[in-house]
């Protein structure tokens, strides 16, 4: 039976990967950080409690997994705290890096596979043709942040023993308040149970990709033992006017495409059209309006 572990188990991309590694019968050792917004921590709460009581599950806190040396022989280790859509950013990177420093020695002494979220905000604005020889010039302080990770772990790790996902603009049930598809919909509903953080975007959209999909691509590349690259850029097939229509019905959305000329690309299979994603998003968010008005108390 695979074992797992997810370190960052309440982000966003991770719950949806938690519970799919569960539906499919493996073990999932999930390491959780408290979040400091107290909103924020009651929608972690109810994310915790939707995966419910299960054998198959076992959650810990930083400390718990890594100072008291409960460790297994994992299969694959995802490490999702830096997950893109975290409304927690921006995030410190000497207090990031003391998390990684801790993970790195059970990587090399069980020799497991490990993949990391990445972004591909780490291309800048004016980056639109990406091809091999391009060189990452990043416009904001998240693909700033990004690029900095991947550098500084790149020399800490054998290089086909890690792998980075670099991803865009994710969408779908559970992305938390203070992403701008979650407020989008809930101002279309007329909620305002969540401050507005993102009432106008800074970094431009570059591509989308409905939850579900990044989650398929990611236990893919998580059964494989060893990558021939240490690099994998998601992107989806959407038509350039397709993102542009669907954002064109949201304000504040801004949009510039990327276009990815390279080897190391993966595009989920049996795509979810970007308007029934948006949809589900939608319908999600509708069925737990009480939980929002009650997180909101």
């Amino acid at each position: 039976m695979k074992r797992v572990l997810i370190v960052g188990v309440q982000q966003f991309i991770s719950f949806h990967l938690c519970s799919r590694l569960l539906e499919d019968g493996s073990f999932v050792d999930g390491v959780l950080f408290q979040p400091n917004h107290f909103q924020y921590q009651l929608w972690v709460e109810e994310q915790m409690m939707w995966l419910g009581r299960n054998a198959q599950l076992k959650i810990f806190q930083m400390k718990d997994i890594f100072e008291e040396n409960h460790v297994f022989d994992y299969d694959v280790i995802y490490y999702c705290q830096l997950d893109p859509h975290d409304p927690q950013w921006p995030k410190e990177w000497r207090k990031e890096k003391e998390t990684l420093q801790k993970l790195l020695p059970i990587v090399k002494e069980k020799q497991c596979p490990i993949v990391f979220l990445s972004s591909i905000e780490i291309f800048g604005e004016d980056q639109e043709e990406i091809v091999a020889e391009t060189k990452p010039m990043p416009s904001s302080e998240k693909g700033k942040f990004f690029l900095q990770m991947e550098k500084w772990l790149k020399e800490q790790i054998v290089q086909d023993s890690y792998l980075f996902v670099r991803i865009p603009t994710v969408y779908g049930p559970w992305q938390p308040p203070g992403q701008w598809m979650t407020d989008m919909v809930l101002k279309e509903l007329k909620d305002q149970q969540f401050p507005r953080s993102n009432d106008r975007l800074k970094t431009p959209i570059r591509d989308l990709l409905y939850i579900e999909d990044v989650v398929d691509a990611l236990l893919e590349l998580g059964k494989m033992e060893r990558w021939e690259h240490p690099i994998i850029h998601m992107i989806s097939n959407y038509e350039k006017d397709d993102i542009e229509k669907q954002l064109s019905k949201r304000n504040n959305i801004p949009y510039k495409p990327i276009y990815l000329n390279l080897e190391n690309i993966i595009v989920p299979q049996n795509q979810k059209k970007l308007e029934e994603g948006l949809d589900e998003q939608r319908h999600f968010l509708t069925r737990f309006n009480a939980l929002l008005q009650n997180i909101n108390k």
